[in-house]
Parts: structure tokens; sequence; C-alpha cells
């Protein structure tokens, strides 16, 4: 839950402020208790977003730009594959790592999601301490290479501006 705090200073018991040290997580799953299952596991470290199907996936994952996605392979209408596939082909979210989480065990299965680009495949039943380092190592990597990129546009502009930048230089 993100919430500010109010202006006595004092925040509501059972509340979080939301820092930029918290990670943003979304879960998509159509299996509701199994994405409380894994907020109430996250939600002390990270703000936890929740989409039950592919559309909202897509739509969410571009809107609110999270640090990591759990996704689910077996859902309703479009599967956690083709979502991963949509989310890599997307300038706005090709960035973020997606851990697939799901109930298929086979290394078949785990091929097809990391050829996909997915950063990690955990079965179900999983976990849950070693679930938590693998993100939170994918939290780290993602704000480093955001950072590194945000780095290299700004390095690129101030180089343009002092004339120092050509295009055509680029090979």
């Amino acid at each position: 839950m993100t919430i500010t705090v109010n202006a006595s200073g004092v925040q509501p018991k059972g509340q979080r402020v939301r820092t930029e040290s918290r990670s943003r997580i979304l879960v998509v799953d159509d299996d509701y208790f199994f994405a409380d299952v894994l907020e109430d596991m996250l939600r002390e470290d990270s703000d936890v977003m929740y989409a039950s199907n592919a559309y909202m996936a897509l739509e969410m994952a571009t809107q609110k730009q999270p640090d990591v996605i759990l996704l689910d392979v077996m859902m309703p209408e479009v599967h956690g594959y083709e979502v991963c596939r949509r989310l890599k082909a997307r300038s706005q979210t090709r960035n973020i790592p997606v851990i697939f989480l799901t109930s298929l065990g086979e290394a078949s299965s785990r091929k097809i999601g990391l050829d996909l680009g997915a950063v990690g495949y955990v079965a179900k039943p999983f976990d849950p301490p070693k679930l938590k380092v693998l993100i939170n190592l994918q939290v780290k990597e993602k704000r480093a290479m955001d950072k590194q990129r945000r780095w290299r546009t700004a390095g690129s502009k101030v180089l343009h501006l002092m004339g120092f930048w050509r295009q055509d230089s680029l090979v």
C-alpha cells in the first residue's frame, strides 16, 4: 500500500511509505489465492501490483514500469509465453526482468521461457527465500542498467550540445 506520512509525521499502523528504495513488483497470475500469497511474501520490501490476465499485465507494465514481473505461464486467453514475447518486443517494457512462476517444471518449458527473454523460471511450489533473492538480484541489476542508460543518454546530449557528437560517427 502506498501512502504519505500525515502532517504530524505519523505513519498509520500497518502501512508503508513509498520510497524509491522499495521495489515495484508486478504479479501476473489468474489465481487470486496465489497472488495473495506472493503479496504477503513480498510486501515488506516491495510495492506489489496485480494483474489477473495478459491484457492487464501489458497495460500495467507499460504504465507502471515495475522493477520485476512475476509471470504465470498457464493463463486463460493469452498464455504467459505470449505476454513475455510482447513485453520484450515493446521498447517501453523490454528492459523489465521477467521471472516465470509456474507449475510447468519440465526442461522444455523452462527453455521456452528463457529463450523468450525471461531472466528466471521458477517451478511451483517454490522456496520463498530463494525467490526473494532472485527478485532482489534482478531489481538491483535493472536499476543499475537503468542508471547506466540515463547516464549514456545525458552524456550524448552533452556531447551533442558541445558539438562533438555526430550521428554519422556511430558505427
